[in-house]
């Protein structure tokens, strides 16, 4: 029997053997250049994670000062709302009562008037009646008036005539006159 040693086939050749050495130093030197790179990348991304959980919580205080600074102007607003419609609802209400204290005034004057030409009315009949008959007496009156003025102007038509006759006659009288006397 051969010895196992002496088999080629058992012996690694040295070159061989050095290069799994090699092989497992340098695999062990990756190994821990891996590892140191991920210590590395570890603090590196706690860090960068520390910064911005900082960061996140200055946008959030910032994020709810704004929000209360939001809500404070809200409420501001809807207390101007409110004074305003307090104050619009008293103007409101004065309007409605000066309208209210207007018509009941205006009511009571045309109340006023209507009474009192329902008092009257008997009163404005009466001057009604009054002023008819005293328009027929001036209508009679105006016929008897022009119907003596055209008797007055008949009767000084007629005077004028016999006026112009006579003067005609004076006037024919005196021209033959006249010509007797030339002649």
């Amino acid at each position: 029997m051969k010895s196992q040693e002496n088999d080629p086939l058992n012996t690694l050749p040295e070159d061989l053997s050095n290069a799994v050495s090699d092989t497992a130093e340098d695999l062990s030197v990756g190994l821990e250049e891996a590892a140191s790179k991920m210590r590395t990348l570890k603090d590196e991304l706690s860090v960068r994670l520390h910064l911005a959980t900082v960061e996140a919580q200055d946008l959030r205080e910032e994020l709810l000062q704004s929000i209360d600074k939001i809500g404070q102007r809200f409420a501001e607003l809807a207390e101007a709302v409110d004074e305003k419609l307090d104050k619009s609802q008293v103007q409101v209400h004065l309007g409605m009562m000066d309208a209210k204290e207007r018509w009941d005034i205006t009511r009571e004057e045309v109340q006023r008037v209507f009474d009192v030409f329902k008092q009257d009315q008997s009163k404005v009949k009466k001057l009604m009646q009054e002023a008819r008959l005293q328009a027929r007496l001036a209508k009679l009156d105006a016929r008897d008036f022009v119907a003596e003025s055209q008797k007055q102007v008949s009767k000084n038509v007629r005077e004028m005539g016999q006026q112009t006759t006579q003067a005609l006659k004076r006037i024919n009288h005196s021209v033959s006159e006249f010509l007797q006397h030339l002649g």
